[in-house]
């Protein structure tokens, strides 16, 4: 077992497939899989499930890559600390990112980390909360932006901002724009576009139905942003959402935004990081500064609640 069978096995793991991480890696599918087929001769286990839509870990797989994404990042850690040893923080810290909220916070944060860490690389991706928990939990991202109801205690989270939720529509809807503001009961009756379990926002709407015995009419569901935000701009459905995150659509006119009022709901977003795993000085500074100007950042667009429609 090397080195590089591990980061070939851990990229399979991840994607789920192996052609998608033969890309990724830039190598013929054939040499990865022979590589991967060392690697479980060598162990004498079975490490994936085969099958026609990619390839799933098995029992044995799982545990394989938990481990071994902390043998990778800690091999990567040491090699970060020592060129960058006397420079001050340095190396790559990978980020992974909500897709609706990324405008938020992405390009400000390079920004930052640009001005403070010079020598700091970002990796950035994005992913529902729900995967972005179980990228940190396997070591595959350093920190990640998650909602406070997916927080356990495997996790250290500090919050950045919190919003309250609206309903969100089409901005040529005539029901929303004579609307100031809705009960929940109200909203329980339209028809919604709302991402799968096990994400954090989902967690969020069916935690506020549940507490007041409310059964909401789930439209569709989709853990793609871009389809949420055209079945929301199509008509076909509504979503609950903070406004900032869709706060373009809103300033473009595609969108409305109706604060829920009755109760009033909220969501709080914040930067997490791997309780199990000593954070290096680089993932610690790039915490910090997530922590300390994330709401500043945040509130630069918070203001953007309606559109000239709703006015």
């Amino acid at each position: 077992m090397d080195l590089r069978q591990l980061r070939y096995f851990v990229q399979v793991a991840n994607l789920k497939s192996f052609s998608h991480a033969a890309a990724q890696l830039n190598i013929a599918q054939s040499a990865l899989s022979r590589h991967v087929q060392l690697l479980e001769s060598e162990l004498g286990v079975r490490l994936f499930d085969r099958h026609g839509r990619g390839a799933e870990p098995t029992s044995a797989g799982k545990v394989l890559l938990k481990r071994a994404a902390r043998v990778l990042r800690s091999v990567d850690e040491t090699r970060e600390a020592v060129i960058h040893a006397g420079q001050g923080p340095g190396g790559q810290v990978s980020l992974a990112i909500p897709p609706s909220v990324s405008s938020i916070f992405a390009a400000p944060l390079i920004d930052a980390c640009k001005r403070d860490l010079p020598h700091v690389t970002l990796k950035l991706s994005e992913g529902w909360t729900g995967d972005i928990l179980e990228w940190l939990l396997i070591g595959h991202n350093d920190l990640g932006i998650i909602y406070s109801s997916q927080v356990n205690d495997r996790v250290t989270f500090k919050p950045i901002n919190t919003e309250s939720l609206t309903v969100v529509g089409a901005s040529n809807d005539r029901s929303l724009q004579r609307r100031s503001g809705f009960a929940l009961r109200e909203v329980s009756t339209m028809p919604l576009i709302v991402p799968p379990e096990p994400h954090g926002l989902r967690k969020v709407i069916d935690t506020a139905f549940a507490e007041h015995d409310l059964t909401p009419r789930f439209a569709y569901e989709s853990q793609v942003w871009s389809v949420i935000r055209e079945i929301i701009r199509s008509g076909l459905a509504y979503s609950i959402l903070a406004a900032s995150e869709v706060e373009a659509d809103i300033r473009r006119g595609h969108m409305i935004s109706v604060p829920i009022v009755e109760p009033r709901l909220k969501r709080t977003l914040g930067v997490a990081l791997n309780r199990e795993r000593v954070p290096t000085p680089t993932v610690k500074a790039v915490f910090d500064i997530l922590v300390r100007d994330g709401a500043k950042w945040a509130a630069m667009i918070a203001p953007v609640k309606v559109s000239s429609t709703q006015r």
